[in-house]
This record gives C-alpha cells, sequence and structure tokens, in this order.
C-alpha cells in the first residue's frame, strides 16, 4: 500500500505478489470479454510420473496477454518431511523462438507450489507450445496419476492437443465458455 514502505517499488505490476496475490478480478470482463478466448482443460485421468501433456495455441494478437493457469489438489504430506510438494507437476509456455515462460515469475520450474499461473504480457504472434510436465508423482489416483486443471486465456487459437498417453486423448476435449 502506498507509503508503508522506503525504498520499496510501492504498486507492483507483476503478479502474484505480496500485497494482492494473483489480483482482482475483473468481473464484467471475464464473463465477456472483447478478444480474449478463454479454454479450460479438466484431466481427471491425470499424468503419470514423468509424463507430458503438450498442448499448441496460436497467438494471433500481441495486445493481448495470454495467461496460463495449472492447479492440482497435491496429497496430504508427512510433517517428518521438509518437501511441501508431494506431487510436483510443472507448467512451461514456449514461443516460436524458443524462449521459455516459466510460471510466478521464475526463470526455472516450480517446485513449491500446486498453482502455477504464466503471464506473457506482450505475447509476439506465432506458433506456442505450453506444456504440463509430472516432475514427481509420488502417490497417485487408482492408476498412480495426477489430476490437474488447466484455464488459457488470450486472443488464442488452439492448433492441435497432444497428450503422452492415447488412450486419454477422448476425455480431454476443452471446454470453450
Amino acid at each position: 500500500f502506498p507509503g508503508q514502505f522506503e525504498d520499496f517499488e510501492e504498486i507492483p505490476v507483476h503478479r502474484p505478489n505480496v500485497h494482492e496475490g494473483f489480483g482482482r478480478v475483473d468481473v464484467a470482463y471475464a464473463l465477456q470479454p472483447e478478444h480474449r478466448r478463454r479454454e479450460s482443460f479438466d484431466n481427471a485421468a491425470g499424468i503419470g510420473h514423468q509424463e507430458a501433456f503438450d498442448l499448441s495455441f496460436r497467438v494471433r494478437n500481441s495486445d493481448e496477454p495470454v495467461r496460463v493457469t495449472l492447479v492440482y489438489h497435491d496429497f496430504p504430506g508427512s510433517l517428518a518431511t521438509s518437501r511441501v510438494l508431494v506431487n510436483d507437476l510443472d507448467v512451461s509456455v514456449e514461443n516460436a523462438v524458443g524462449e521459455v515462460f516459466y510460471p510466478n515469475r521464475l526463470s526455472q520450474a516450480d517446485r513449491v507450489n500446486n498453482v502455477e499461473h504464466i503471464d506473457i504480457e506482450n505475447p509476439q504472434p506465432g506458433t506456442y507450445r505450453l506444456r504440463v510436465f509430472a516432475h514427481a508423482v509420488r502417490i497417485g489416483n487408482s492408476e498412480e496419476k495426477q489430476p490437474f486443471a488447466l484455464v488459457v486465456s488470450g486472443d488464442i487459437e488452439f492448433e492441435s492437443e497432444r497428450f503422452a498417453q492415447e488412450e486419454n486423448l477422448s476425455s480431454q476435449m476443452p471446454r470453450e465458455y
């Protein structure tokens, strides 16, 4: 809040931050975006240890930011361990020239959170590849997989959907809102 810190960026421009988390919700824009498309993926089947979920999309306009959010319900950990996550899924986005965007303004995969968010403020038009990678799945569902949900928004158009295991294809189609 303004005035409470000296020599500190008082109004952070990047999300998430310690003052407002992921930010305030603009309900009107969220319900009726002008040029934005929002897709959600509920991968109830999940992905197993060292498996990946890949998705390609095309950015049509660099004026609209691209936002990607990965969430999953992690299994309870042991009180005797220092590791916070039991399972660790990672999200990243790679643009057409090979630049990789990691979540939560990090320069590498996030090993701490089960909510990961990527903001690409001025995306260059072109094809992007989104990847959810199961770095570690120690405890999974009945098939030893970690379910997750993914939301992608921006002035985007999806080109293809591909999964590490083909039997998951039919249950993972995007839903448009």
